[in-house]
This record gives C-alpha cells, structure tokens and sequence, in this order.
C-alpha cells in the first residue's frame, strides 16, 4: 500500500498515480515541498523499485498580509486585497513563486504535473517546463459555499471576505489558464474549470486496490446480516469535514427516522467511524440504540468489510466532491448506496448497476430495505462495482489516462524516450479514520 508520510489521501493517491505513470515514461519524479517529512519504508521502497526519485522543494518564507492600523489603513488593505493581481494575498502566501519555479525548472522534467493541491500555482507564470493539471476541488470553493450561506447575516464584514474570497477566486483561475492541459477528478469542477476558460477534462479519482486478496478468497467471509444484524456504514473519514458534515446531517436527519419506520426494533446498526468533532445533529441523537459512532479506526479494511452496505450522502446538498472512498469500497465489492447527486460527480456510478441511488430520503431508505433483505442484490451490485473499479478507478487506468494528456497535448513522448516529473501536494488531507 504505497502512502507517503501522515497516510493523508492526497499523498496515498500521489504516489499511486506516478507509480502508474512510471509504466509509461521513462522517468518520474515526486517533487515534496521542504517542510514535509520522509515517506514511510514501505513508500520509499515501493518508489525505488520503480526508479522514481524524490525530490525536495524549498517554498521560502510565507507571510499571510493582514489588515490593520488605522481604519484607512484597512480600508487599503482591502482594496488591495480585492482588486489586485498579486499572489501574495492567496494562501499559501509565498513570498518567492519564481524562485520555485526556478527549482522546478532544474529537475529536467519534460513536463510537470500539478496535483491535487495547487499551492504552488503562484509559481505558473515563471515556469518554463510545460505545466498540467491532475487537479482536486478548486481551493475557493468549500469557503465560497460557507460564506454565501451566511452573507444575509454577517454584515458589512462578510461581505468583504467575500468579496476577497472571489478575488483570490479570480486570480486562481487566472494562473490555471497557464497550464497546457488539466483534469480534474470531479465532474462539476471540471465543468467548473471549462466554463471559466481552464483547458480542463474529467480523469476519475483513485484509491489502491483493498479488493485483491477477498477477490482470490483469502479474506474471513462477510458478516452475513441474516444471523449478525444489518450493519450500514455511513462514514469513514473526518466527522467535521463540510462534505462529511452534510452527509451525516442527512443521515440522521432524513433517512434515520425513515429506517426506524421501517426496521422498528430490528437489529440493525448505522455505523459512523472517523476523528474530529461529530456534527450537532449527529452527537444530538448519539443516545440512539440503533446508531454506533466511533472514532478513528486503526483497520479500516475491516470496518469496511464487515459492514453489509456502504451509504454515501455527501452529495445531497450543495456541496459536491469525487470520493476517493468511493474507489475505496468497490475495489472491496461492497454494496454501495448514495444520493443520485454523486452521479454529477462521478458519471461512472450508475443505479442498479454498479450501486443504488436514490435523490430522496424516502427513495434511500427504501433502496436500504431492499438491499439489507436481498443478499444476492448486494452481492451482484458489488462485484458490478469492483469491474467498475478496476476499468475506471484502478491506479494502473487513472494513470494511463493523465498519461495520455500529458503526450497528447505535448507531444512528451512515453516510455523509454522522455519523462515526466510530479509536483506532489503540499497540504495535509486526512482521510484514514
């Protein structure tokens, strides 16, 4: 399981992709900002064994401007902040984008990648190693979505943050337009990305195979929910993240009430693992005999095999995402149930095909009634879900496609004739849990 430091998903997926990438060029290299820590042994040995180097990129001194003095000082500071050009009010704050670029020009790749976090955009104007994109959520969009539900009632001062947010909004889109060719691994933000003039197309989201040995038969066998319960897990990562935060808020919410109706006193379990502080609607009902909250889980691989169905609700409200989770359980062949709103997201879910979608909370709790008593259902729906997986969501596909962005739009030749090199993330993204 290759993970760089911290097991957060932005590393995981960053060393998957350029061990894929290293079967169609000649040479990859990871390029880590100065502040990270070493990969772990079984990461490192995983990146030898394919020749792909590790290299360190020195970021400089940061300094976040703020607004303070006089009030005609701030009132300067603002404007400034809102109508100017410059790099230096995005964060990360760098305070030398060129002397980056410098560094990633004397790696002497033939093209780099920008991946997932995009907080050495700042250095794209400066670059002179073509530039592409294997891109995550755009980074404006999660307080964008906050800031608007609360201008009504945030006065003067929200208006200005959000004014500010939508011009570091404008600026990112500004630097992305440099970049030859990107992807992104949401539908929407790639429409997002296109309709604000980013050359931008849709490459799925990966995650490493868990499925490999249960699909060989050396895996316990599942619970069976006829004789242990049904168990329906609804959450494996950050209970406090936004998009998590709303998909447990449905949960409980919407379906819950629905699937008491419905199983009564039965012995069925919700199941809600991840650390980080559960949303008020959750920790409202903790009490509940029917609902287990944990925090985070050490075998993850376990909590996901035990459990009879998979629900996803993230995408029932306005904040959208491509789960790496999603790639996660079908490469298991679990059962997978959502909101039909993670089809804007990731086409390649299809009800009834590869899982179950319903776009209510009467339509989602009926599809976990039909699916917790029809074993057979779950069982073709997830072996439907694990091909869907290894043809779209697999490392070995996700990387065949950047591949062929990369040396279509070129003209980078692949293996044994030129190479490629990686810009790896600088944030943190936690997933484990």
């Amino acid at each position: 399981m290759p993970e760089l430091e911290h097991s957060t998903a932005a590393h995981t997926v960053c060393a998957l992709v350029a061990i894929g990438l290293a079967d169609h060029f000649d040479r990859v290299t990871i390029a880590t900002t100065a502040g990270e820590g070493a990969p772990s042994r079984h990461t490192a040995a995983d990146l030898a064994a394919r020749n792909i180097d590790l290299v360190k990129i020195d970021v400089g001194s940061t300094r976040a401007p703020t607004a303070s003095g006089s009030a005609a000082a701030k009132l300067a500071y603002w404007t400034k902040a809102i109508l100017s050009a410059s790099s230096v009010y995005d964060p990360p704050y760098l305070m030398d984008p060129q002397g980056i670029a410098d560094q990633i020009d004397r790696i002497g790749g033939d093209a780099v990648l920008l991946f997932w976090d995009t907080s050495v955009e700042s250095a794209l104007p400066w670059l002179k190693t073509p530039a592409y994109g294997y891109l995550a959520r755009p980074p404006q969009q999660s307080a964008l979505t906050k800031r608007r539900a609360r201008l009504a009632r945030d006065g003067l001062k929200g208006l200005v943050d959000y004014a500010a947010l939508r011009a570091q909004e404008r600026r990112h889109l500004r630097r992305m337009r440099q970049l030859l060719q990107s992807s992104n691994i949401c539908r929407i933000d790639t429409s997002y990305y296109a309709d604000h003039g980013v050359r931008c197309d849709y490459i799925p989201n990966t995650w490493k195979d868990a499925g490999t040995a249960e699909t060989a038969g050396d895996r316990p066998a599942p619970r069976r929910s006829a004789e242990t319960g049904l168990r329906i897990l609804a959450n494996i990562s950050q209970k406090n993240a936004t998009g998590n935060t709303v998909g447990m808020t449905y949960a409980v919410e919407e379906v819950l009430p629905r699937l008491r109706a419905a199983y009564g006193a039965d012995d069925w379990r919700l199941v809600f693992t991840g650390p980080g502080d559960a949303p008020p609607a959750l920790s409202a009902v903790a009490d509940d005999p029917h609902l287990e909250i944990k925090g985070f889980v050490d075998d993850l691989d376990a909590e996901i095999r035990d459990s009879d169905i998979f629900l996803l609700l993230n995408n029932a409200g306005g904040y959208t995402g491509g789960y790496t989770r999603i790639a996660y359980v079908l490469s298991m062949g679990k059962c997978v149930i959502a909101h039909a709103n993670i089809r804007k997201s990731m086409p390649e879910l299809v009800h009834r095909e590869n899982c179950l979608l319903g776009d209510d909370p009467e339509s989602i709790a009926a599809l976990i009634v039909e699916a917790g008593s029809n074993p057979a259902l779950r069982h073709e729906i997830g072996s439907r879900g694990r091909r869907t997986y290894e043809a779209a969501y697999a490392p070995a596909a996700v990387a065949r496609n950047i591949a062929a962005m990369i040396a279509g739009d070129s003209g980078v030749k692949t293996a044994g004739e030129r190479h490629t090199s990686v810009a790896a993330p600088q944030a943190h993204v936690p997933v484990r849990g």
